[in-house]
């Protein structure tokens, strides 16, 4: 009576739902960058961040913190486990940009450090707690550099205007559009060696002594060395061991977590109990300051200051981007103004004659870690630089 059409759609509806599982994530990172900390661990593991590394000094608060805010989590003592949760401090919350947390960390520093940033470098030794979480933050996915940051040894800080530009390029008779960030300045020219000289007498480690984490090795639920499980297989296996039965929110049971060490049940429990904390609800109304409105103000003041240093005809380009209008110049234009443009534009088989589009501007931090330092990670065979945008 319905027809065929009915009758597919009805059974579609009508299915149950299967949820897919995701990939177990590999042990094996986390198992080595937690190796040298003797406590019991818990982290609630991010859906995608690379596993961070911070070497010996994971033994360490100051070390756990840098570590910590390489995830986008805070560190909570509980019962001598360390518990690496969610947090809502700007620089860590979920849904904060990289920048705006950038911007409200500068904002606490002496006017002085951001002209450093502009006219020549800043040393993250140099800098607040504060700062070095949040550098941490943006260059977890450099795990070198993150290991020299823990360790002590001398870090740069600089920025570069960077424009963000759009080019058609035909290859094979087929027409692509191909986008592509052209960085310039004299810090782009410094990235990859110390900037000054009197920071190369300086580089030599200043490990922090550092508070010690205590260890921590009593307890009848051990998980080893660690293992990556969701938190209903941590929960199943206490379940077993105990006799005891749990609730806990159900969005949270199917969550992968890092669990290692020995728990005792008062530890276990108190583990959970604040993990379940970390689902928390907030709202802002228009009186709140929105952190998106100090990034942006931020990202227009460093980049017209780091313009300002540019030659007249590249000085002259940059201050045409700040408006933030599209518009077009011929990639000859570009290829006199930096030899470095020439190489990245014709490497893309871009010809002077061809329309270019500046699309955006955006300011490029760049990160540099002495290269001659102690400080490793594993499975790290690159230079220690790095550089994001914002």
């Amino acid at each position: 009576m319905y027809g065929l059409s009915f009758v597919l759609a009805t059974a579609l509806l009508t299915q149950p739902r299967v949820q897919v599982q995701p990939q177990r994530p590999d042990a094996k990172p986390w198992v080595e960058a937690t190796q040298s900390l003797n406590a019991p661990v818990l982290i609630d593991l991010p859906p995608t961040a690379p596993t961070p590394y911070v070497g010996e000094a994971i033994k360490t608060r100051e070390g756990l913190d840098l570590f910590a805010a390489a995830l986008m989590r805070e560190v909570v003592e509980v019962e001598g486990a360390q518990v690496l949760v969610q947090s809502r401090a700007v620089e860590l919350r979920p849904g904060t940009d990289r920048f705006p947390a950038f911007a409200q960390w500068l904002a606490t520093e002496p006017e002085q450090v951001e002209r450093n940033l502009v006219q020549g470098l800043v040393d993250a030794r140099d800098i607040s707690d504060l700062g070095r979480r949040t550098l941490a933050r943006c260059i977890g996915h450099a795990p070198i550099l993150l290991a020299k940051l823990a360790a002590g040894e001398q870090v740069q800080l600089r920025v570069a205007p960077t424009l963000e530009v759009s080019v058609s390029v035909t290859k094979d008779g087929i027409e692509r559009t191909q986008r592509v960030s052209l960085t310039t300045g004299r810090a782009w020219e410094e990235h990859d060696r110390f900037g000054q000289p009197e920071y190369a007498d300086r580089a030599k480690p200043e490990p922090r002594p550092g508070s010690a984490i205590a260890p921590v090795e009593e307890g009848d639920l051990d998980f080893g060395e660690g293992q990556v499980t969701t938190l209903r297989e941590a929960i199943e296996k206490a379940r077993s061991l105990w006799k005891k039965r749990y609730r806990l929110d159900a969005r949270l049971l199917d969550d992968w977590v890092f669990v290692k060490g020995k728990f005792t049940v008062e530890r276990f429990d108190k583990c959970l109990e604040r993990l379940g904390e970390s689902l928390r609800f907030a709202s802002f109304g228009p009186e709140d300051e929105n952190p998106a409105d100090l990034a942006i103000a931020t990202r227009d003041r460093l980049f017209r200051a780091a313009s300002e240093g540019l030659p007249a005809q590249a000085r002259e380009l940059f201050e045409r981007a700040q408006n933030g209008v599209p518009f077009q110049v011929d990639a000859a234009d570009l290829t006199r103004l930096d030899p470095k443009w020439a190489r990245q534009l014709a490497s893309m088989g871009v010809d002077g004659s061809a329309k270019v589009t500046i699309t955006d501007r955006r300011i490029s931090v760049l990160v540099w870690g002495d290269p001659m330092g102690g400080a490793w990670a594993p499975n790290s065979n690159v230079l220690p630089m790095t550089a994001f945008r914002f």
